[in-house]
């Protein structure tokens, strides 16, 4: 059986795991970075998550936010 490969090889996984488990840590440092970048607030959509980083895209935006737990 052929097993996918790369970074972006888990997305796919990732992406049908219950939003509920976005970590709310995450969550708010994207709205922060978000009010700080675009001087407004959007919906953010979780694409990526994992405890410890995240990704969200700003829908109305279309921006992707990077958020990683240190």
């Amino acid at each position: 059986m052929a097993e996918a490969r790369g970074p972006l090889a888990a997305l796919g996984r990732m992406i049908s795991m219950d939003t509920t488990f976005v970590n709310q840590e995450l969550e708010v440092a994207a709205k922060r970075m978000l009010t700080h970048i675009a001087g407004s607030e959007d919906t953010l959509k979780p694409l990526y998550l994992q405890p410890d980083r995240a990704l969200f895209l700003a829908e109305n935006l279309g921006i992707i936010f990077k958020v990683y737990m240190s």
